[in-house]
């Protein structure tokens, strides 16, 4: 009974913490604050959980669990014997373990489905919101809503909602409108409540459209798309139709101002990449280093560069071929389980998430082996949904003990 007690209060601890983790990049303006927070909400109950009520027993092993413990431990060992890395071993450790308990995070939630959604369907809220509050903001400092007026990435008041760069913002905010449209598909919902659901999406995707971040645009269409089709059926059908139209209303809005993007090309990544490739004998065994910055002065434009603007290649130049060979096992595992047990519905907004994180990977953001943020929760939240899959969707986190028997 009091174990049963201690459950039910932990898993509302970890909701809290999860909520707060995903809507805190928004609500809380201090980094330092913010990390305070999810490390008190987040990771010390699932701690306590693991530590208390023998959560560990729950997660099941599989070949995705291995890939993560191999690019974990290559990672540690990198950071340790390698003279490249940035910093301490110890750093990185705190990393990983962080990474690891916002993994089992997901798991314990998962148990509770529902509640999970909750969670999700409260932290799309906040994102609505404050898109709106920020778009209204930003035109209202500018004066119009031109084709590159500006690129939002920011409230613009009291440092809430500022994600510092546009490519960051709309990562955040597309992870929101991909939730958003799972939600929709996945529940019956009244026509005013799918009208307001609507809404929220045009709401985002204005949003995104605004970042004018061209790659996360891709990302986030493939990612949606996948989505429908693993959802399929007459209602699919009808939010397909619903997102062509408001992507045709924006080109139609735009249209004259189109060819800029032809003038900004590749923003020379193809120059970044194309360097990379004539380096690749210094690196491709073991690293460069754990956090190694990847340095390329451009003398042409007069710009230097302190990252690959590719995940696959900075994870590549970082931690070499294993490391390497691990995200890319983890990531193909991973999306055949999405798409194997894509009965599941929970499993079709991991997959669809994890779409979404692989094709934004390739120009939009270079680090998962980081601290809480934008960047983690972009690859590690469907990672972690992914994970969870595995374990019964029917068995509550309080009957841990029955399991176990």
């Amino acid at each position: 009974m009091i174990e049963s007690r201690l459950n039910s209060y932990l898993y509302l601890w970890l909701a809290l913490g999860m909520f707060v983790q995903l809507a805190g990049l928004c609500l809380i303006a201090d980094g330092s604050r913010y990390a305070t927070f999810v490390n008190l909400l987040l990771f010390l109950p699932v701690l306590m959980s693991l530590c208390l009520t023998r959560a560990y027993r729950l997660i099941q092993w599989d070949i995705g669990s291995i890939f993560v413990a191999i690019m974990f431990f290559w990672a540690l060992g990198v950071s340790y014997w390698n003279p490249g890395s940035e910093e301490h071993s110890v750093k990185w450790l705190k990393i990983l373990l962080q990474i690891a308990c916002y993994l089992v995070a997901i798991m314990l939630l998962l148990e509770k489905e529902q509640c999970f959604e909750r969670v999700i369907g409260a932290f799309v809220a906040v994102a609505v919101l404050f898109a709106a509050v920020s778009l209204i903001a930003n035109f209202m400092d500018h004066g119009n809503l031109g084709y590159r007026a500006f690129r939002i990435y920011k409230l613009g008041w009291q440092g809430l909602a500022d994600f510092k760069n546009p490519i960051i913002s709309a990562l955040y905010y597309s992870i929101a409108l991909i939730c958003l449209v799972y939600l929709f598909l996945n529940h019956k919902v009244s026509l005013p409540f799918a009208a307001l659901l609507v809404l929220a999406g045009c709401v985002l995707l204005a949003y995104v459209i605004y970042t004018f971040s061209r790659g996360v645009w891709l990302a986030l269409i493939t990612a949606v798309v996948v989505l429908f089709i693993l959802y399929g059926g007459r209602k699919s059908l009808l939010a397909m139709l619903l997102g062509i139209g408001a992507i045709g209303v924006a080109c139609i809005f735009f249209w004259g101002q189109l060819h800029i993007e032809r003038t900004i090309g590749f923003s020379l990544r193809d120059v970044i990449w194309a360097e990379w490739l004539n380096r690749f004998g210094t690196f491709w065994l073991a690293g460069a280093g754990a956090g190694a910055a990847f340095t390329i002065c451009i003398d042409s434009v007069g710009r230097c560069f302190n990252q690959a603007h590719n995940l696959y290649l900075q994870f590549f130049y970082e931690y070499g071929i294993i490391g390497i060979m691990s995200l890319l096992g983890l990531v193909s595992f991973l999306l055949m389980k999405g798409i194997k047990l894509r009965a599941q519905p929970i499993a079709r907004l991991g997959t669809a998430l994890l779409v979404f994180a692989v094709v934004a990977a390739i120009a939009n953001y270079h680090v998962i082996l980081v601290r809480p943020g934008v960047y983690s929760m972009t690859f590690w939240l469907p990672v972690g949904i992914l994970f969870s899959i595995s374990i019964s969707r029917s068995i509550p986190m309080q009957r841990v003990e029955e399991v176990t028997a």
